[in-house]
C-alpha cells in the first residue's frame, strides 16, 4: 500500500525537523566524541554568539508575510529581501567583531576568530534566500521545505565528519555549516520556482516594508526577550563555571531539544500558517485544531521526556565518563522541554490570531522570574541550579500564555479523554520498568513502551478522524 501525502500535510513538517535535527544531533555527537567537553564548550560559546546576533537582527518580516491576510505583491517581496539582505550583512559584521574582540583563552584565540568568520559568512548566506522561500512557507508547501533542508543537512554532516577525520577540530563544525548554507542559498533560486526578478530586484533596492512592521516589531521584541531567556543560562554557565561545564550543559540541552522541543517547533511551524488561514476562514475550526494539537503535543512530550530520562545514563556508555555530568542535567532539562513544547503550540495559536504582543508580554514575565532565579540558583547550586531555573521560568510563561489564549483549560484538554487508557498503561509499565537493574534492559523496555503508546494513540486518532467524517 502506497501512502501519498499532500504537499501541506503535517507529516512533511515533522519529517523536516526530525531529519534535519537528527542530522544535527548526530553531527554534534560525533564532534563530541572527537573534541571532548572543553572544546565543545568553545563551540557552544560560538553558537551562543551567533544566536545572540541573529536574534537582535531578526525583524519578524517573514512571519509577517506568512500571517498577512493579503497576498504580498512583487514589490513587497523585493523590499523584504533587501531588508533581510542588509540585516544579514550587519549580522555578519557583528559576528566577526564578536569573534575578534571576545576574550577567549589564548590556545583557542585564532580558531575562535576563524570560526566566527565562517559563522558570519553562513549568516549572510542565510539572509539572501530567494523571496520564493517566504511564499513556500506562506502557501504551506511543506514537502519542498523538507527536501530543501534534508539535502543540505546531509551535506553538512558529511563535510563535518570529513574534516574531523582530517584533524580540523572545532573548525570542522563550521566548515560544514557554511557549505550547507551556500548550497541552500543557490538552490533556493531554483528549487522553489525560477526567480525571474533576480536582476531586477538586485538593481533596484527598495525597503518599503511598512505594512509588515507592526506585526514584525512584536516578533523582534519577543525575540529579544527569548534571547535572554534562551542564552543567558549558557552564558552564565560558561562565564562562572568554565568551558567544560558549558560543554556538558550544551550537550544535555541539545539532546533534550532533539527529543522534544524540536518536534514542537516543527508542529509550531505547521500550525502558524495553518491557524493563520483558519483565523480568516473559520474561528471555530481554528479553536478545535488548536485544542487537538495541544493534546497531541502534551502526550508526545510527556512520553518523550520520560523516555529520555530513562535513557540519560547511556551518555556515559557512548561518550565516555567525561560526560557523566550531563546525566542529571539532561533529565532536568527534559522537563523544561515538555513545558516549552506546549508553549510552542500556544505561541503559534496566539500569533495566528494576529496578537504577537501577548506572546511578548508572556516572555517578559518569564524574564522577570528567570534572571533573579538564574543568579541565585546558579550561585548556590551551579549548573544544576541553572537547569532548575529554566523549569521555573518556563512554567511562568506557560501559565501566562494559557491565560492569554482565552480558551478554558478544560476545553483545551477535552480531546485528551480519548487517550486515557494508553496513557495509563504507559505510565504503569514505565514505573515498573525501574525495578529492572540492567540499564540496557531498562532502556529497551521503555523504548518499546513509548513506541507502543504512540502507535495506539495514532490508531485511536485515525479511528476518531474516520468516524467524524
Amino acid at each position: 500500500m502506497i501512502f501519498k501525502f499532500s504537499r501541506s500535510h503535517n507529516i512533511w513538517v515533522i519529517a523536516n525537523h526530525f531529519t534535519s535535527k537528527s542530522l544535527m544531533a548526530a553531527k554534534f555527537f560525533i564532534a563530541a566524541s572527537f573534541l571532548g567537553p572543553e572544546k565543545m564548550g568553545v563551540v557552544g560559546l560560538l553558537l551562543i554568539i551567533y544566536a545572540i546576533s541573529e536574534t537582535l537582527t531578526e525583524f519578524g518580516l517573514i512571519h509577517a508575510v506568512i500571517q498577512a491576510k493579503d497576498e504580498p505583491e512583487l514589490q513587497d517581496l523585493d523590499s523584504v529581501w533587501w531588508s533581510l539582505a542588509c540585516r544579514g550583512l550587519a549580522l555578519a559584521c557583528i559576528l566577526l567583531l564578536f569573534g575578534y574582540f571576545y576574550p577567549i583563552e589564548s590556545e583557542y584565540k585564532y580558531v575562535f576568530i576563524f570560526s566566527a568568520l565562517l559563522i558570519s559568512i553562513s549568516a549572510l548566506f542565510k539572509s539572501l534566500y530567494s523571496p520564493r522561500y517566504y511564499l513556500v512557507q506562506r502557501h504551506r508547501i511543506f514537502n519542498r521545505l523538507f527536501l530543501f533542508n534534508a539535502f543540505a543537512g546531509i551535506v553538512d554532516i558529511i563535510i563535518c565528519i570529513y574534516y574531523l577525520n582530517a584533524g580540523a577540530g572545532i573548525l570542522s563544525i563550521f566548515i560544514g555549516l557554511v557549505a550547507s548554507e551556500l548550497l541552500k542559498l543557490l538552490t533556493s533560486f531554483v528549487f522553489f520556482g525560477k526567480d525571474a526578478r533576480f536582476f531586477t530586484r538586485l538593481l533596484n533596492p527598495t525597503f518599503k516594508v511598512h505594512k509588515y512592521i507592526d506585526f514584525g516589531k512584536w516578533i523582534w521584541i519577543g525575540n529579544c526577550n527569548n534571547l535572554i531567556l534562551n542564552q543567558s543560562d549558557k552564558l552564565l554557565t560558561g562565564v562562572l563555571l568554565g568551558a567544560q561545564q558549558l560543554g556538558l550543559y550544551q550537550m544535555s540541552s541539545r539532546i533534550s531539544q532533539l527529543g522534544i522541543s524540536d518536534v514542537a517547533m516543527a508542529i509550531g511551524q505547521y500550525l502558524f500558517p495553518t491557524l493563520s488561514r483558519l483565523n480568516v476562514a473559520s474561528k471555530e475550526i481554528m479553536h478545535a485544531t488548536f485544542c487537538k494539537f495541544f493534546c497531541y503535543m502534551l502526550i508526545f512530550s510527556i512520553v518523550s521526556a520520560s523516555t529520555i530520562i530513562s535513557l540519560a545514563p547511556l551518555l556515559v556508555v557512548f561518550l565516555g565518563e567525561q560526560w557523566s555530568g550531563s546525566i542529571l542535567l539532561l533529565q532536568i532539562l527534559s522537563v523544561t522541554m515538555v513545558i516549552g513544547s506546549l508553549i510552542s503550540v500556544l505561541v503559534a495559536f496566539i500569533r495566528a490570531q494576529g496578537n504577537p504582543k501577548s506572546v511578548t508580554i508572556a516572555s517578559f514575565y518569564q524574564l522577570l522570574v528567570f534572571v533573579p532565579s538564574l543568579i541565585l540558583l546558579g550561585h548556590f547550586f551551579g549548573v544544576i541550579g541553572v537547569a532548575i531555573t529554566t523549569v521555573i521560568s518556563t512554567l511562568i510563561c506557560f501559565g501566562t500564555l494559557l491565560h492569554f489564549c482565552k480558551i478554558p483549560t478544560f476545553e483545551i484538554l477535552m480531546p485528551l479523554k480519548s487517550f486515557l487508557k494508553p496513557l495509563f498503561v504507559y505510565t504503569f509499565v514505565y514505573v515498573l520498568s525501574f525495578a529492572v537493574e540492567d540499564i540496557f534492559s531498562l532502556v529497551l523496555i521503555n523504548i518499546i513502551n513509548a513506541l507502543f503508546c504512540m502507535t495506539v494513540v495514532l490508531y485511536i486518532e485515525k479511528d476518531n478522524h474516520e468516524h467524524s467524517h
